[in-house]
């Protein structure tokens, strides 16, 4: 029963140094994509970086959480199999659907830029018309989605919002054939978006400093990780696959051929 009791709290251990190990690598991959002016507005470029990172964190996670378990002597999966470029891709694809499951993007881990929609939003409220004063229950529905989602472009919650228009309307143009959404915004972003924007004469440049909002990092619970390549190798018997065919697309192709 010790034995038993034993092995349980290395399991959560374990789990616990992975979960951790995958923030940190968020936090300090974010702080490089700012120094390097990349930020979540970069057509395509934005959400192949965020996939990236999320590969490169699951995988240092996912050795720092066999390597723990393999030296207390608990054994799961062979460490090739862990390993092996099929089951990252599989375990990778695991921590996206879920982060899907909250309408979360890769590209979302990146920093905000003020001239476009930022990496906390989740909804928004649809205007009619260019430029036109939010009505009352617009700015209702505003401080709502503020309240359950915070600033759209920093993440943070304060008391009050500001119903910020997107495209900002210094850069709409009727021809876009769209219309500008609401999305809540605290007072410093809304004063550093209006300094940025009327500093630019519109729009800065995408790769310009000066568009980049920096944000204070928090743990975000629904970009979740865990040992997945467990529940991989129990159900569709991924070790098995993996050691016959060392093809990456085979491997794939055989683990969920297998489920179905």
């Amino acid at each position: 029963m010790y034995l038993e009791t034993e092995q349980i709290i290395i399991l959560l251990s374990s789990f616990t140094a992975g979960f951790s190990l995958f923030q940190i690598l968020l936090l300090l991959s974010y702080r490089v994509c700012s120094v390097l002016n990349i930020h979540c507005a970069l057509p395509v470029f934005s959400d192949t970086a965020g996939l990236i990172i999320i590969v490169f964190s699951n995988y240092i996670s996912t050795c720092t959480f066999t390597s723990i378990l393999r030296f207390a002597g608990i054994k799961t999966v062979d460490a090739a199999v862990v390993l092996h470029p099929s089951m990252v891709l599989c375990t990778t694809l695991c921590i996206v659907l879920v982060y899907g499951i909250s309408r979360g993007k890769p590209s979302d881990l990146l920093p905000s830029h003020v001239c476009h929609v930022g990496t906390f939003a989740r909804s928004y409220v649809i205007v009619n018309n260019k430029g036109v004063l939010p009505s009352p229950s617009m700015k209702l529905r505003v401080q709502q989605l503020g309240q359950k989602f915070g600033c759209h472009h920093c993440g943070s919650f304060v008391e009050s919002y500001i119903s910020d228009h997107m495209p900002p309307t210094v850069m709409y143009r009727e021809d876009l054939n769209m219309f500008q959404r609401l999305y809540p915004q605290c007072r410093s972003c809304s004063m550093f978006q209006g300094g940025t924007l009327s500093g630019a004469a519109g729009c800065p440049p995408l790769f310009s400093r000066r568009g980049i909002v920096h944000y204070r990092w928090r743990v975000r619970w629904w970009l979740f990780w865990a040992p997945y390549y467990i529940l991989l190798d129990w159900v569709f018997g991924a070790s098995q696959n993996i050691m016959e065919e060392p093809s990456i697309l085979t491997n794939l192709r055989n683990i969920f051929v297998r489920f179905v």
